[in-house]
């Protein structure tokens, strides 16, 4: 080729795309120019562009495509499944995608990066580099199968449903019957936060102390050894003194009721089956950190 660069107006269509094999090598100008009766052009095959090269208009280019270099100018539509950016030779590095909108050029106003690796699928970093990132349609979904993270620093799961409250008295719930038995709760990474409501239309004849069971999440037994938690509303009980509350214990998934002793300034340690009737309400909450 000359020193000045080389201007194709037309190609013709290749009806043999194994064949054609393009390589530029120094700046040169693509314009297509559609053909009467055959469309526009068409580059077919493995195609390779190094160099500085401009597309500008409407280009059909099928095959293998490795650009090296150059400028496109107007959109690309891709109509294959998909893309792959970076190497793909085994050899380490960082590939990026930057995007510009602003009206001062610079490095980049967005990038999508992506490091690391460990030789699986889906065993690299992707960062996100934008201040800030916006969901504009409102939603994040996580892996409904958890993925535990040792970084301190990553949220690894997002969960959110129903549970049951089961009310027992010493492990036992023979007659009891209810109007209103339901619970909910939200898990964002380790911790969980339950809230639940019950009213009963029969205590039962099951004696002992209570405890509602049915936690969806075992308590971790990392750090501290009870969780505390607060009862909103307590209605039809035998007559108690102070306020009422609660707590769960690490390696359990139950909810002890208790209530205030003010007179001994501390909590009475049993909330038992006498302090129930056949038409108490419960309705509480708690927040307590998880084994995963």
């Amino acid at each position: 080729m000359t020193d000045a660069p080389t201007k194709i107006v037309a190609i013709p269509r290749v009806t043999d795309p194994a064949k054609v094999r393009v390589v530029l090598v120094q700046p040169d100008t693509f314009q297509s120019v559609p053909l009467s009766g055959a469309g526009i052009p068409t580059l077919g095959g493995d195609n390779e562009f190094t160099g500085d090269n401009s597309f500008t208009g409407s280009n059909t280019i099928t095959g293998y495509l490795p650009l090296s270099g150059g400028t496109l100018s107007g959109p690309l539509a891709i109509t294959g499944n998909s893309i792959e950016l970076g190497r793909v030779d085994g050899v380490a590095g960082a590939s990026f995608l930057d995007f510009h909108s602003g009206a001062t050029l610079t490095d980049f106003d967005a990038r999508v990066l992506s490091t690391g690796g460990d030789g699986t699928s889906a065993g690299g970093t992707l960062q996100i580099r934008a201040t800030p990132v916006e969901l504009t349609q409102g939603q994040l979904k996580f892996s409904s199968a958890n993925n535990p993270s040792a970084d301190p620093n990553t949220i690894d799961d997002y969960e959110e449903g129903l549970w049951t409250p089961d009310l027992q008295f010493g492990n036992a719930k023979v007659g009891i019957a209810y109007s209103k038995q339901i619970g909910t709760y939200v898990k964002i990474g380790k911790t969980v936060t339950l809230w639940w409501e019950i009213t009963l239309t029969a205590k039962g004849t099951s004696v002992g102390s209570a405890v509602i069971w049915g936690a969806p999440f075992t308590v971790s037994s990392t750090g501290s050894t009870s969780f505390g938690g607060s009862m909103g509303y307590a209605n039809g009980f035998v007559t108690t003194t102070g306020g009422w509350g609660c707590y769960v214990s690490s390696g359990t998934t139950g909810i002890n009721p208790t209530v205030s002793n003010n007179a001994a300034g501390g909590f009475l340690a049993g909330i038992n089956d006498t302090v129930f009737t056949n038409t108490s309400r419960l309705i509480g909450s708690i927040s307590y950190p998880t084994t995963t």
